[in-house]
């Protein structure tokens, strides 16, 4: 909680008792009074914890019988789902043992959960053994660190500091040298310790101890179900992972990756997405620590399956794959979301085992389509559906964490789009030239790191969308710039006007003043300073500007305009600018000679060789 603030966060305690008592602690601490904060926050935290065993235990027994008979079809479900999918008795004898190490978790899981009552029995001997002594206190705070999963051990240690203030704050403390003093709390170590008591008791619930990981799943999934991403990420964060222990985040994140990457009964299809977004979020919590979790997990290297669009659809012929079957192999494979993982995390990739990296990198090079995009042309191919070839283009592009370098993968890319663009289909249809939409292209730049790297991404960007050869498929890709150009240099900006003015498909295409407004406004939004400054810098992009006032056109601003865009046009492209000026202000009637560029670097060499000196010079 980067900014805490009592008032609010007690809103969120789901205990009303709890609640009214931290109202009073809130009085307490607004009042100055802070050996009395700490007093009765201490109180309101051994009742709160007494109150959650006592809903840990009731769960317990409503739930049991219900649970085991969930374990019982679950297991039914896993087994014929296991005897569909694994061909080898080896394979059988595996999920076999699995199952039986799982429910041994579950029954270890149990127990702690049944301890509950164990530890209530426990306190209540105790109290009756010595009812003035607050010894039982600290057993309770040892026993449930020990027997649930309600508090981890740092925790435990964080709450018996807080007892310890609390006694000072409660009691006198005599020396004979400083005879008696009574400990003096401030107002930091107050709030702080409210802080951390909300943090590690008041504010989980209960809930969270039993049976954790089935519970979590079950919620996500139906919310994801409701409003899918919408909302997802608090969702999961608010409820879930901020009441979580960080022993349960590693089991939790453990099991996650077991239900994407692993397992494929049908729940797990169905709820695949949801399983693999929640996860994407819990690795963002802390991403070098649940690195190392994947890495050292041994069950998912071992039962990591190779899996393509044709053994999902069990289709013998590529080209009854449907548009439907890609949707759901998409959403609904295991190999898919393997591979889109690392392209969000592609430094996860690079720590892998050699045989895991091996058996990525050859499913993506089949996933979609099994004949080589990469180096024969589309229309030479066996595979005639288009959507597939769509397919493996969008997921080569997208895997830049397989290529060996930045510069490698953007040759790759521009021979897949080269190859794929040569099809049978109908050249008009503008998902051709669109091989990569808005979100491959974020995909690809997000693996794009450091400034030398995005400038080549940049680059890639531009040139893909200015080479549209329809005015539809120009409006569409010139859209895709809207979500990058936070990230452009000036140069890019003057290179996409360069190419606009000599592309067909814009300069006549009837979006052109909305494509240069905005240009505009984005132009200023990066460098806070306008695209074009002066009318004469117009004069560089005749075909976009057909209606320019050449009346005070003054002939050293054009060409300051030429010289400082000069690093985005090729010598020729330069020279024929040049010449493209000089002969418009010639015509105004302006005169020109070798020595108006002496001062210009690119401009001075291109002037001596195409202008004819003067008599005289």
């Amino acid at each position: 909680m980067s900014v805490f603030k009592v008032d609010l966060e007690i809103e969120n305690v789901s205990n009303a008792n709890t609640k009214d008592k931290l109202k009073e602690v809130l009085s307490c601490y607004n009042n100055g009074n802070y050996r009395a904060t700490v007093v009765v926050l201490y109180t309101t935290l051994i009742y709160d914890l007494l109150q959650k065993l006592v809903i840990l235990s009731d769960v317990y027994d409503d739930n049991k019988n219900a649970n085991k008979n969930a374990n019982k079809n679950d297991n039914k479900n896993d087994d014929k789902n296991d005897d569909k999918n694994d061909d080898k008795n080896d394979d059988k004898n595996d999920d076999k043992n699995d199952d039986k190490n799982d429910n041994k978790n579950d029954n270890k899981n149990d127990n702690k959960i049944n301890n509950a009552k164990e530890i209530l029995l426990c306190i209540d001997e105790e109290r009756k053994k010595n009812i003035t002594s607050s010894k039982w206190e600290g057993t309770l705070l040892d026993e449930i660190a020990k027997k649930t999963e309600l508090l981890s051990n740092v925790e435990k240690e964080e709450l018996m500091y807080l007892k310890k203030c609390r006694n000072y704050a409660a009691h006198p403390i005599y020396s004979i040298e400083e005879n008696v003093v009574l400990k003096e709390i401030t107002k930091e170590t107050a709030i702080d310790l409210i802080r951390k008591a909300f943090e590690i008791v008041f504010l989980r619930d209960p809930i969270l101890g039993k049976d954790v990981i089935n519970f979590f799943v079950s919620e996500t999934n139906e919310y994801y179900k409701r409003l899918n991403t919408r909302g997802f990420r608090e969702f999961v964060e608010d409820k879930f992972f901020k009441r979580m222990t960080q022993k349960i985040k590693d089991k939790l994140f453990k099991t996650l990756c077991k239900f994407t990457f692993v397992l494929d009964d049908n729940d797990c299809k169905l709820n695949r997405e949801a399983n693999y977004f929640a996860l994407c979020y819990l690795f963002e919590e802390d991403k070098s620590r649940y690195t190392n979790l994947l890495i050292e997990d041994e069950y998912l290297r071992n039962k990591l399956q190779p899996e393509t669009i044709k053994s999902f659809s069990d289709k013998k012929d590529a080209n009854e794959i449907s548009f439907m079957v890609i949707a759901n192999y998409k959403r609904e494979s295991r190999m898919f979301k393997f591979v889109q993982f690392f392209q969000s995390y592609p430094s996860v990739f690079d720590v892998l085992p050699d045989s895991t990296k091996t058996l990525v990198s050859e499913c993506v090079k089949i996933m979609f389509f099994d004949e080589d995009l990469e180096n024969c042309e589309y229309y030479k191919l066996t595979c005639k559906n288009v959507n597939l070839a769509k397919e493996q283009v969008s997921l080569r592009a997208r895997c830049v964490f397989l290529s060996s370098s930045i510069d490698t993968h953007l040759d790759l890319i521009s021979k897949l789009r080269s190859n794929y663009y040569l099809s049978s289909k109908n050249f008009s249809d503008i998902s051709i030239y669109c091989v990569f939409d808005a979100e491959d292209l974020l995909v690809i730049r997000d693996q794009f790191v450091g400034v030398a790297e995005l400038t080549l991404f940049n680059n890639f960007l531009v040139d893909y969308c200015l080479n549209a050869t329809q005015f539809d498929y120009a409006i569409n890709l010139f859209s895709y710039l809207k979500n990058f150009y936070r990230t452009f240099n000036k140069g890019d900006f003057y290179t996409i006007l360069r190419i606009m003015n000599s592309n067909s498909q814009y300069y006549h295409n009837n979006e052109l003043p909305n494509m240069l407004s905005w240009l505009c406004g984005a132009f200023y939004d990066v460098f806070k300073t306008e695209l074009f400054r002066f009318e004469e810098e117009k004069l560089l992009y005749p075909k976009l500007f057909k209606s320019i006032n050449y009346k005070n056109v003054e002939s050293s601003v054009v060409f300051d305009s030429i010289e400082e865009r000069a690093f985005v046009y090729s010598e020729d492209e330069l020279t024929n600018l040049l010449l493209e000026a000089i002969s418009i202000l010639t015509n105004l009637g302006q005169v020109f000679n070798t020595q108006s560029f002496e001062k210009y670097v690119h401009l001075k060499e291109i002037a001596e060789r195409i202008i004819i000196p003067l008599p005289g010079q």
